[in-house]
């Protein structure tokens, strides 16, 4: 699955960060990884992202794998304290691991395959859907809707390419994945990406 998002003017700042973390696929031979990664990952708290305009914006992040899907989740808020609500995004699809990395110690080769992408806004404002390439899709207050074939452009322009990425869980117990900013579609990434997620307790 990959959206090349975490690619998220209030508008142009979204599209730096908003799909900067993907889904991720693992396989059943993998035991210990793929045990390892179930549950629910959180990122260590909001993002704030700035346009070129000055408009700021905070990021939620938020991943979670049960045994056949991983789930991308992406909250966007206008205020540090995250009680004004954007947006949602979320996508999802199977994930499998291929094997051990040949560049970082301790990380595996993955594999993502995005099946479902799904836009859920919470404010009326059509200026800031257009400006984010979603001004074809129909989108409503509190629905969610699947963008895959409406969205027009980045940051939230899917692909049906393999994403071929990394993960990692590392001795403090943080997930990442491959560098974000590379093109997972065209070659896997050789070092981690600088955001992590921490696993929820619940």
């Amino acid at each position: 699955m990959k959206n090349v998002w975490p690619n998220r003017s209030l508008v142009n700042g979204l599209a730096f960060v908003a799909l900067c973390v993907a889904s991720v696929s693992v396989s059943r031979a993998d035991t210990p990884i793929v045990s390892a990664l179930l549950g629910n990952w959180v990122g260590p708290g909001l993002d704030k992202v700035r346009a070129p305009s000055g408009a700021e914006a905070y990021l939620r992040r938020s991943v979670r794998f049960t045994p056949d899907l991983e789930t991308l989740r992406i909250e966007a808020f206008a205020d540090e304290k995250g009680t004004i609500r954007l947006f949602t995004y979320e996508s999802d699809g199977p994930y499998k691991v291929i094997g051990p990395s040949s560049d970082i110690v301790g990380a595996y080769e993955i594999d993502l395959t995005n099946d479902r992408s799904l836009m859920t806004i919470h404010i009326a404002d059509p200026g800031l859907w257009k400006g984010l390439n979603l001004g074809a899709c129909p989108l409503a207050v509190g629905k969610a809707v699947e963008i895959s074939a409406c969205a027009s452009g980045p940051p939230f322009n899917t692909s049906s390419c393999i994403d071929r990425d990394l993960v990692q869980i590392d001795a403090a117990g943080a997930l990442r994945f491959g560098d974000q900013a590379s093109n997972r579609c065209e070659k896997r990434p050789t070092t981690l990406d600088r955001a992590h997620y921490i696993k929820a307790q619940n």
